[in-house]
């Protein structure tokens, strides 16, 4: 296990150092949400009721330390729906920039996670952040298209 976060947290630095050679700075959503899209994919951005297939890690900078939360490498990909949200600091806010093969990387400050969204778990303390890394895999049309991935997904498994 320890093994294990020793190379997720390997390959979310290496996610994090190419988006940061890659363009530049990161770009913030209306609310403020940071973001920074590494753009290897193909095809059209995914629209409105489309669904991403996507791999992610999520860690916690604490100070100096990092902490891997979660993680789906080592489960199955999870779906999100692309939807129109407005500004809620919400890392679905930049599903609709996105490809089938890009990468992004989200920072999310634990002081505009509280204001926007309440209370935050004891462990968190102002000044953290919260760092998602999202692989998408694939963009599927429906509902129906999902159901049929994730039952493939099951069989390989």
């Amino acid at each position: 296990m320890k093994k294990t976060t020793s190379v997720l947290l390997m390959l979310l630095a290496i996610v994090v150092v190419a988006a940061c050679s890659k363009g530049g700075a990161f770009k913030r959503t209306k609310s403020g949400l940071m973001y920074k899209i590494i753009s290897s994919g193909t095809g059209a951005t995914a629209k409105r009721g489309e669904i991403l297939k996507v791999n992610f890690t999520q860690t916690l900078t604490s100070g100096s330390k990092d902490s891997l939360l979660t993680s789906s490498y080592e489960g199955l990909p999870t779906y999100a729906q692309v939807d129109s949200v407005g500004p809620v600091y919400n890392p679905a806010e930049i599903f609709d920039k996105l490809k089938k093969g890009d990468s992004a990387v989200i920072v999310m400050l634990a002081d505009s996670l509280q204001k926007n969204q309440g209370q935050l778990p004891p462990f968190v303390k102002k000044g953290d952040k919260f760092t998602l890394a999202i692989k998408v895999l694939d963009i599927f049309k429906s509902e129906e298209d999902v159901r049929k991935d994730q039952t493939a997904q099951m069989e390989t498994k």
